[in-house]
């Protein structure tokens, strides 16, 4: 099973023993069929789950995931000599990709290896918001703002690209069979929420009310540790300073701001492991 294609196309076959009956049962899910239908989605990410722990503890797909890691992260596959790696878990559940889908809800998940993962240009994305959110009012530190000369060194402009590159961060292989969580959302007002005005005519909408019922909508969450990785060109003794701070400004944006979706709701933190 490719959790990506899964997620995304064609319909899934699974088993599960019915305790009432005392038999095993088939059960088989077309994505388009779950859309608005609560229950069924929640049962069919926790056999989804289920399927996906299977499949990562199996000893050939773990022995192909940690060829493929080990070939991703060799030093020797990036053409700058300048690197530097951090490793983060999670604190909260992380929302990537939460955009709408046929599910309403999604995930960011590896598209060959079917594992979820952090894309560069989220790590990139929330570090130079978090630069600019931070330092930019400070006078001594103005240039690490949206514009400022640091900033165009770390992150790039539209004329050139920053010297800093950020890449895609995998989960670690000892964390990636529990990588993937169920996690449920319940709107009490999703009538009222939902409601669009129709050009001119006058549409009465019912005011939200205490005795609404609120309608779960279950959706996938990440939760691991992963390997981030960036690199920056140019000589060693002054690179390494600049990936010092780049690496610095990773670490306090994972924690105190967090990645993804939700994260005014706790989501997407991430904190670095020390190294013994």
């Amino acid at each position: 099973m490719n959790a990506y294609y899964a997620l995304t196309k064609s319909r899934q076959k699974y088993s599960y023993e019915d305790n009432t009956k005392k038999e095993i049962k088939e059960y088989e899910v077309g994505l388009e069929d779950l859309a608005g239908k609560s229950d069924k989605k929640s049962k069919y990410y926790s056999l989804f789950i289920e399927d996906y722990q299977s499949q990562c503890k199996d000893g050939d797909w773990k022995a192909a995931y940690k060829v493929f890691f080990n070939r991703y992260y060799n030093k020797e596959n990036f053409d700058v000599l300048n690197y530097k790696e951090l490793k983060v878990r999670s604190v909260s559940p992380i929302v990537i990709g939460h955009s709408m889908s046929v599910l309403e809800t999604s995930l960011a998940v590896h598209r060959i290896y079917g594992v979820p993962y952090l894309p560069a240009t989220a790590i990139k994305g929330l570090v130079s918001h978090y630069c600019h959110k931070v330092f930019a009012k400070n006078e001594k530190t103005a240039s690490l703002g949206y514009g400022g000369e640091d900033y165009q060194i770390l992150f790039g402009s539209t004329e050139k690209a920053g010297y800093i590159r950020f890449y895609d961060a995998l989960p670690t292989i000892d964390s990636v069979a529990e990588a993937l969580v169920q996690d449920v959302l319940t709107p009490h007002h999703q009538e009222y929420n939902s409601f669009r005005s129709n050009s001119d005519k006058d549409v009465q909408c019912q005011a939200p009310r205490d005795d609404d019922s609120p309608v779960p909508i279950p959706f996938l969450t990440a939760k691991a540790t992963f390997l981030i990785t960036i690199t920056c060109e140019g000589e060693k003794s002054e690179a390494e300073e600049w990936l010092n701070l780049a690496s610095l400004l990773i670490r306090e944006a994972l924690l105190n701001e967090g990645i993804g979706g939700k994260t005014n709701a706790g989501y997407g933190r991430l904190e670095e492991l020390a190294e013994k």
